[in-house]
């Protein structure tokens, strides 16, 4: 009955709901594996239900609805290969190595009957909600910005324009506005959050490779 050929690069989590799916087709006593088996199985996988979760979606109701399906009279042909290949395209989309349940789950979205969609967990916001669980699991809560939000000093954007004019006239600043510079570089400095700060910077590197990798995917060269 295995619909699909295990590869050394799906993770352990991917592998189980597998079995799983498959386990619970021999059950219910089908004919074959379909989305609907992979979907149950994943609902009880902790990524899934952290991706689902973060976009609202009630999952305990969301698998007794897929359970309700499973009860009834499913088609006879298998849709898992078409499920397996759109979880493969989105591990290539991020350029990874491994195939995880995040991927399986997008894959049912992409190919499945329409239950996650029916959900409002559509493949694009699946995406969001993989996104959002994967930056904050690495990176931890996104930066609490307002009024403590990093900004320059009054005093110092003054002196920086000062310097800019100085140069626009191709005239050297005398060391006494370059130390009253470093004085106030140094003071700012003691109370940024730098840490704060990278981890920003690198959040939005990465947004901005994921975009320019769905933009190849739809034919459009982002450094045009």
């Amino acid at each position: 009955m295995p619909a699909y050929t295990p590869h050394s690069e799906w993770t352990a989590d991917a592998l189980t709901v597998v079995a799983r799916a498959e386990r619970e087709a021999v059950t219910r006593g089908h004919r074959c594996v379909r989305s609907e088996h992979y979907l149950y199985a994943l609902l009880e996988a902790d990524g899934p239900r952290t991706v689902l979760a973060t976009l609202d979606v009630p999952v305990d109701r969301l698998r007794h609805r897929v359970g309700e399906v499973l009860a009834g009279e499913l088609p006879g042909t298998s849709d898992v290969p078409r499920v397996l290949e759109a979880a493969r395209f989105e591990m290539d989309l991020e350029e990874i190595r491994y195939l995880s349940t995040e991927h399986l789950l997008i894959g049912v979205a992409v190919e499945g009957d329409g239950l996650l969609d029916e959900a409002g967990a559509t493949p694009d916001r699946l995406r969001e909600g993989t996104y959002q669980v994967f930056r904050s699991a690495v990176y931890g809560p996104p930066p609490a910005f307002g009024h403590h939000a990093v900004t320059v000093p009054p005093a110092l954007r003054a002196l920086d324009d000062e310097l800019g004019v100085l140069a626009r006239h191709h005239e050297a600043p005398d060391d006494e506005l370059l130390a009253r510079r470093r004085d106030l570089v140094s003071e700012w400095s003691g109370w940024v959050d730098t840490v704060r700060v990278v981890r920003e910077a690198e959040l939005l590197r990465a947004e901005v490779r994921r975009l320019h990798r769905l933009l190849r995917t739809h034919g459009v060269d982002p450094g045009r």
